[in-house]
């Protein structure tokens, strides 16, 4: 009588270690093969940047709106070489769009556009009739060594994205969809508390 109850306690315990550690093995299965059916997708969709470079170590030159005002609130830019002719307007536009669509959450990002040249604003860009538009402009020196500090190629017509500390952390190229910045910052509002 007394054997009974004993194997089904030893039944029951074993029992429990399979249901248990079954999980374990088949995620340690998983973590080491890699199988190609699981997601291995990236989170953000821009490329990270791992330097520590800051907006406030570039030596913009402000048009209407000052660098400091941008202290707490995401930035969102577009970087450009030349003048602002029909493709640059239409990634500002990009820009404008994006911000529009985050919402609520629209007044933690500004957005504006960084122009490379010595000379002065292409009329262009005074007469736009966005008011929420940044504009800035940096020397062609400054600009090579942004990106020497960056360590990222020149790609002079790209998209970056600065937190609310000023540190410049995602970069896109000029042909990225809006909905990929979209993605990112929208996550990067919703789990942050600065900005």
């Amino acid at each position: 009588m007394k054997n009974k109850p004993s194997k089904n306690y030893l039944f029951i315990f074993l029992l429990l270690i399979v249901i248990f550690l079954t999980p374990l093995i088949a995620a340690i299965l998983l973590y080491n093969n890699n199988p190609l059916w699981l997601h291995h997708k990236t989170v953000n969709k821009g490329t990270l940047i791992a330097s520590s470079f800051n907006l406030q170590q570039i030596k913009l030159i402000s048009h209407g709106t000052p660098l400091r005002s941008l202290n707490g609130s995401w930035f969102l830019f577009y970087l450009t070489k030349s003048s602002c002719r029909e493709h640059c307007q239409k990634n500002l536009n990009t820009l404008r769009q994006i911000v529009l669509a985050l919402g609520k959450n629209r007044y933690r990002v500004k957005y504006g556009v960084v122009l490379a040249n010595n000379k002065p604003l292409p009329p262009s860009i005074r007469i736009n009739k966005d008011p929420h538009l940044v504009i800035y402009s940096i020397s062609k020196l400054e600009l090579d060594n942004y990106f020497a500090r960056l360590k990222i190629n020149n790609d002079s017509h790209a998209y970056y994205l600065a937190d609310p500390f000023g540190k410049i952390i995602l970069y896109y190229p000029s042909d990225a969809p809006g909905e990929a910045m979209y993605q990112d910052l929208s996550r990067l509002l919703t789990i942050s508390t600065t900005g």
